[in-house]
């Protein structure tokens, strides 16, 4: 696990098809996936077996709600783009524990 700098500032976007889609598969909403990468204690890392066509990186971390989330996405321009995000596993869990 590589842990990564994220731009600054910080910019998201996000491409409607997949706020609708992400929020009804996952329901997660944007500012919930947001917040994860905007907290402080986030870690985020390469997602090197994802990043076939372009690179992407996860990021676990504290929603606005408390709950700890996964949010996959990648950086475009400085930009960060949102692709997914949804409930942390019990294993991202433990390792968002380790290692914040």
């Amino acid at each position: 696990m590589n842990l990564i700098a994220l731009p600054d500032p910080l910019a998201f976007e996000w491409d409607r098809g997949n706020q609708t889609k992400n929020f009804t598969k996952h329901g997660i909403t944007i500012r919930q996936a947001e917040a994860v990468i905007l907290h402080p204690d986030h870690i985020t890392f390469d997602d090197p077996a994802h990043s076939a066509y372009k690179k992407r990186y996860v990021a676990i971390g504290v929603s606005i709600n408390f709950e700890i989330l996964t949010v996959v996405f990648t950086i475009r321009k400085n930009i960060i783009r949102i692709i997914s995000a949804r409930s942390s596993s019990k294993k991202e869990k433990s390792l968002y524990e380790k290692t914040s």
